[in-house]
Formats: C-alpha cells, structure tokens, sequence
C-alpha cells in the first residue's frame, strides 16, 4: 500500500504561507519527500505543490515560467529564486541580526526573564553560526 498525500484542506496537510517565506524551504523538502513516498507522477507534481500553497503564492507560482514549460526540478529552482531572503537565512547575515534585535526594541530583559532571554538566543545563534 502505497502513503496517501493528506488533501490540501486537512489539518495534517503540509502548506505554505507566503508571510512566512523563512519557511518555504522546509515546506518543499515535506513535499518532495511526501510525493516521492507516495509515487506521484512527474507530471503531476507542480500541480500537487501549488496545490498546498495560500492563495497568492499560488497565484504567483502559477505564473512562472517554469510551471508550464519547465521540469519539476526547473520550477523549484524558480520559486526559490522568487524568495532572496531564503539565501540570508542559509548563509547568516548582519541583517538578518538586525532583524532578530529588533524583536526586542526598547525591551529589557531581566535575568527573571529566561524565556524571552532564550527565544533571543537561538536565533541568534544560528545567525553567528552561520556567519562565523
């Protein structure tokens, strides 16, 4: 038997939210292992994908190129190409340190305060990492 793809509309469904483009690479890795597993047809798959996407990433990616006239492999190069601040995240930058410090503008953080100290931590971590 082979895996089911859950429908775009159940809870336990992959999708993308274009509000959260830091997510976009997560989400095709889900799909592309998704479809694999469940043996969907090449010619099937950027329709499965958009599929799975909010309305105006669909739209969007619906209007590349590469989604008429262009492999799998073509499309997602393309859609990734569409979302430049995916390349910041995967090679760290000083803006994207910025961005992270500017969750906290004006806030102080007590030594009481672990939590919110920590959901800064993290991030910033992986940002030095990356740029170290």
């Amino acid at each position: 038997s082979s895996t089911r793809i859950p429908q775009p509309w159940e809870s336990n469904a992959p999708h993308f939210n274009s509000d959260k483009p830091e997510q976009l690479q997560q989400f095709l890795d889900h799909m592309e292992m998704l479809m694999t597993i469940a043996g969907t047809a090449v010619d099937k798959k950027k329709e499965k994908l958009v599929s799975y996407a909010d309305y105006t990433a669909k739209r969007e990616w619906q209007s590349l190129p590469s989604f008429t006239a262009g492999s799998f492999k073509d499309f997602i190069m393309d859609i990734l190409g569409h979302y430049p601040s995916i390349r910041d995240l995967e090679s760290g930058s000083i803006s994207n340190l910025n961005k992270l410090l500017d969750r906290f503008p004006n806030k102080r953080i007590s030594v009481d305060d672990q939590d919110d100290l920590l959901s800064l931590v993290r991030p910033m971590q992986a940002q030095v990492k990356l740029l170290v």
